[in-house]
């Protein structure tokens, strides 16, 4: 595994779907990519959304609510990528986003900042 996508929440439910969406459908590219959600003990309609059916790269947690830091960590503890992409729930990521950073990863950089 190439790359995981993080991507936290509590009450987001009104952007997770796109953020989720916008995680899932990626271009191609030569990264092999998970998506792990952490609900952080939402109270409104995140488990709803979290329970339909999406591809099996991505799996979701929840857990009960310890703020941003927890949650992150939680999904850094889960996660199997070598690189590690961390989006808050009403963030999108663009169509070509594994695109851009493959040739940077490649290149040996540990960190990389995209920036629009």
């Amino acid at each position: 595994m190439d790359v995981s996508i993080i991507i936290t929440t509590f009450n987001y439910e009104l952007y997770l779907e796109g953020c989720i969406n916008s995680c899932l459908n990626q271009l191609p590219s030569g990264l092999a990519y998970e998506v792990i959600v952490v609900d952080d003990g939402s109270t409104d309609d995140t488990s709803n959304i979290l329970s339909r059916s999406y591809p099996d790269y991505l799996r979701s947690y929840r857990i009960d609510n310890s703020g941003i830091e927890i949650a992150s960590n939680f999904g850094f503890d889960k996660a199997k990528g070598k690189f590690i992409v961390r989006v808050d729930a009403d963030d999108l990521l663009q169509p070509n986003y594994l695109q851009v950073i493959e040739k940077h990863l490649s290149a040996g950089y540990g960190f990389f900042l995209f920036k629009l």
